[in-house]
């Protein structure tokens, strides 16, 4: 009978594409696999703590992962020239005339040269506008890039994530597998995709960049020290019993980068593995990541760069005011 059970399953998995945010516990379906392809399933949860290979799952001494050093800031270089243009905005709310700095005068984004603004009409919403602006130096005024641009969110919508500045009380809060994407202000602290690091450089990757292979895995186990991080399922430096291959059937993480929520020190529940990368499909909704058409992943991945100290905000219409206000946010 146990047999039939895991025979059962193993078909399921080998007939059905899964797609969605890595954190999404509740995955979508997708189309059938291709032939060749890697199917989009989690090997320990069907194999009985199997690895990809059959081999068992080893349990390795946990030892916390080697973070990368932060990027060195460099003299502030020019960015694209581009006309500034008035987005159709909410107006920030006044506020009291106080000597003290606030967080706008304090905060991450004083350092940044580089953001990535996404809004979404509400909370529920599943489609957002994402816009890219600029400075010259960090006391010049933003400028936005071009047009705003259609992208993906969580199927849920939004929920307040664990990010550069604290979240506010009103709105929901982000729970692993919700199949909300994380809003607040985040970091950009890796790139990744299918092409060599070669390759991606030669494209204008500038950010640190991991080249994805079929061992490539990002870890949703809360209880390893590599949860909320990218490891080879063959060269363990910490054990684990659950993670979501990088590889998937829908192409969705071929170029991405990680979105810094709940990291470092990533705490249990709270969401994991949320990413930048390519929509599985046009007008389809993510299990939490941000799913963008490759054009524009491709833009984006060649205009960050490390020394530009690039940040990415996600909010709903309704916070964005707010968070203009309090964090210091384009206008």
């Amino acid at each position: 009978m146990t047999h039939g059970i895991l025979a059962f399953f193993l078909f399921l998995a080998l007939t059905s594409g899964l797609s969605g945010c890595s954190e999404d516990v509740s995955r979508e379906e997708t189309a059938k696999v291709t032939a060749g392809k890697t199917p989009v399933v989690q090997p320990e949860e069907l194999h009985g703590g199997r690895a990809l290979d059959g081999t068992p799952l080893a349990q390795a001494p946990v030892q916390t992962p080697v973070q990368a050093a932060p990027a060195t800031i460099s003299p502030p270089a020019s960015v694209p020239d581009a006309a500034p243009q008035t987005a159709a905005l909410t107006p920030p709310a006044a506020q009291p005339a106080t000597d003290a700095p606030t967080a706008a005068d304090s905060g991450p984004l004083t350092a940044s040269r580089k953001i990535i603004l996404i809004v979404t009409p509400d909370w529920d919403a599943s489609r957002g506008e994402l816009s890219l602006y600029a400075r010259d130096t960090i006391s010049s005024p933003w400028k936005r890039l071009g047009n705003p641009s259609s992208c993906m969110v969580g199927r849920k919508g939004l929920a307040w994530g664990r990010g550069l500045m604290p979240a506010p009380a009103s709105g929901p809060p982000k729970k692993e597998g919700d199949g909300k994407t994380p809003a607040g202000l985040f970091s950009l602290p890796l790139a990744f995709g299918y092409e060599s690091q070669a390759k991606a450089a030669q494209a204008g990757v500038r950010l640190s960049y991991q080249e994805l292979t079929p061992s490539t895995v990002c870890v949703t186990d809360p209880e390893s020290a590599a949860f909320n991080d990218l490891a080879d399922s063959k060269k363990r430096t910490a054990a684990w019993t659950r993670q979501d291959r990088m590889i998937r059937d829908d192409n969705a993480n071929r170029l991405g980068a990680f979105i810094g929520h709940n990291r470092p020190d990533p705490r249990p529940g709270l969401g994991s593995c949320v990413f930048l990368n390519i929509e599985p499909a046009p007008d389809k909704a993510t299990g939490g990541s941000v799913g963008c058409p490759e054009p524009l992943v491709r833009e984006i991945l060649a205009w960050l760069d490390p020394d530009s100290k690039p940040l990415i905000a996600i909010l709903p219409q309704s916070a964005l005011a707010a968070a203009q206000a309090a964090w210091g946010l384009p206008k």
